[in-house]
């Protein structure tokens, strides 16, 4: 797992990242932070530290969550052509999935 701030998932609350961090102990997961991912070559996960020196790193598998940033292009032609557009989640703020699922039950409730 690479990770380019210095703490891995800082936005969780405390006991579901301690649990969470455990597991990935557990399951032997090699944690990376303070590290930007590259590129992938050959097999080989690329990462630069902050100094800029490339490393490779072996992975077996390569997920790519990237982006700190909401999007939601849609919003304003949608909101051109239908009255009722709701922004939730991810796209009103980056999170974590908790978050998108409860602002999707709190717009539920209220509509």
């Amino acid at each position: 797992m690479v990770e380019m701030q210095e703490t891995l998932l800082p936005a969780m609350k405390d006991i579901p990242r301690e649990d969470l961090l455990t597991r990935l102990k557990e399951k032997q997961v090699t944690i990376l932070t303070g590290f930007e991912a590259v590129c992938v070559e050959c097999g080989l996960l690329q990462v630069r530290d902050k100094e800029g020196k490339l490393s490779p790193v072996r992975a077996d598998t390569i997920i790519i969550a990237a982006g700190a940033v909401s999007d939601a292009p849609l919003l304003h032609p949608l909101r051109e052509k239908i009255p009722d557009v709701y922004v939730i989640g991810e796209a009103v703020r980056p999170g974590n999935a908790g978050n998108a699922l409860r602002s999707a039950a709190s717009l539920a409730v209220r509509l």
